[in-house]
């Protein structure tokens, strides 16, 4: 079915390699949050894909929840849809 997410155990890979991501990220950068505008073009973005649904708020390609996952400065769109 279309609306569906990935198995729990995908969603749960997609979840400790964004997490090993952010952890990367900060060790050198010491930055963990995006910037205001950069987390307001990835939540249009995300909202205006085909991937998003919009009645549980998550992404179908990866299970995660958009809102907060644009939240973190490391973490990239699955489908390549966020500016760097």
């Amino acid at each position: 079915m279309k609306d569906e997410l990935p198995p729990l155990h995908e969603q749960a890979q997609n979840l400790f390699k964004d997490l090993g991501g952010i952890i990367a990220n900060y060790t050198k950068t010491g930055k963990v949050r995006a910037s205001n505008d950069v987390i307001k073009e990835r939540l249009q973005a995300c909202v205006t894909c085909e991937n998003y649904n919009a009645e549980k708020k998550r992404c179908k390609s990866c299970g995660c929840y958009t809102n907060k996952k644009v939240l973190f400065e490391s973490i990239k769109c699955p489908k390549d849809k966020w500016r760097e």
